[in-house]
């Protein structure tokens, strides 16, 4: 089975967690459809769909459903793949048997074999020999998407991410419709800080304050949001308040998507020092992330490709 790249491709396997056993009979064809010409075998959907097996039975438009999320996963692995095809030259044979080598001395160190791996994941040494293939041009696609400047001045702007740095908060969060008006807000926003100053002369615990007037679940914890990361965890105006307040601080009123919030650093963690020659591939790949560049890849592909669905 050959694994997507993206994200979108995690969010099928768990839908797959509910597919049944015996789907295979189900298919007629010994493609299941064709990508600007390039085929997807059957044999690669029913992989996909017996690598979460259950013994629950579905229904008929259930296993149908089961069935597309397979084939949609493949379809956009298979686009990506053609893309990069396109973009990026084959990388060196000697470059893909590094990153195996890799992989084996990686395995060695937790007292398993390459091979023990590869029936854990229920893929052949080739499937994952192309997988590295995919990856390694992805990288070089990446090195011309972000220059060595970009990709360094977001290393140091978001560097507390990339030491693995983590921010424990609590906050309280007032929620406003979207169709309130300025005065309304900056009504809401003068409570907020009235409220802070309350806290900060010791009239009332932060916790105490989450639980009277916060708008979010959390407030049942005293506001408690547990620890988060700099990035994709919580939004970023949210995560840029938090990182730059001291433990035991609470911040100024932070407007937010979600509503306005007071935010009260209670721990961070130490850095694990970051080396950005080491990690600049690391770095371009969150930059991407970030800014959703797979997705919007394969949106494209999709507009322009010839897809023929050959599947019942």
């Amino acid at each position: 089975m050959r694994r997507s790249l993206g994200t979108k491709g995690l969010a099928v396997l768990v839908l797959l967690a509910g597919a049944g056993i015996g789907l295979a009979q189900l298919f007629t064809n010994d493609v299941a459809a064709r990508v600007n010409g390039d085929p997807i075998a059957l044999a690669d959907v029913k992989a996909v769909i017996d690598s979460r097996p259950t013994n629950v039975p579905l229904a008929k438009d259930q296993e149908r459903a089961v069935r597309k999320a397979a084939l949609d996963m493949l379809i956009d692995d298979l686009l990506m793949r053609q893309f990069l095809r396109q973009q990026v030259a084959l990388p060196n044979s000697n470059d893909v048997e590094r990153v195996v080598g890799e992989l084996r001395d990686a395995l060695k160190k937790q007292n398993k074999s390459l091979e023990e791996f590869l029936r854990d994941e229920k893929q052949t040494e080739q499937q994952l020999r192309a997988d590295i293939i995919t990856d390694l041009q992805w990288k070089s696609f990446l090195t011309t998407r972000y220059s060595e400047s970009e990709a360094k001045g977001y290393f140091d702007a978001h560097r507390a991410f990339f030491e693995k740095v983590q921010v424990k908060a609590s906050h309280v969060l007032v929620k406003y419709a979207p169709t309130a008006s300025q005065a309304e807000k900056d009504n809401l926003k003068a409570r907020l800080e009235n409220l802070r100053v309350m806290i900060q002369n010791n009239q009332l615990t932060f916790e105490e304050a989450a639980r009277k007037y916060s708008d979010c679940i959390s407030k049942e914890r005293g506001g408690d949001l547990g620890y988060f990361t700099y990035k994709f965890m919580v939004v970023e105006p949210f995560a840029r308040a938090a990182f730059a307040t001291q433990v035991n601080d609470i911040t100024a009123v932070v407007p937010t998507e979600f509503g306005l919030h007071l935010i009260k650093v209670t721990d961070r963690t130490a850095p694990d020092p970051a080396d950005f020659v080491v990690m600049k591939d690391v770095v371009r790949k969150t930059m991407a992330q970030e800014q959703s560049l797979f997705r919007d890849i394969l949106e494209r592909q999709r507009k322009g490709a010839r897809i023929d669905i050959l599947m019942n």
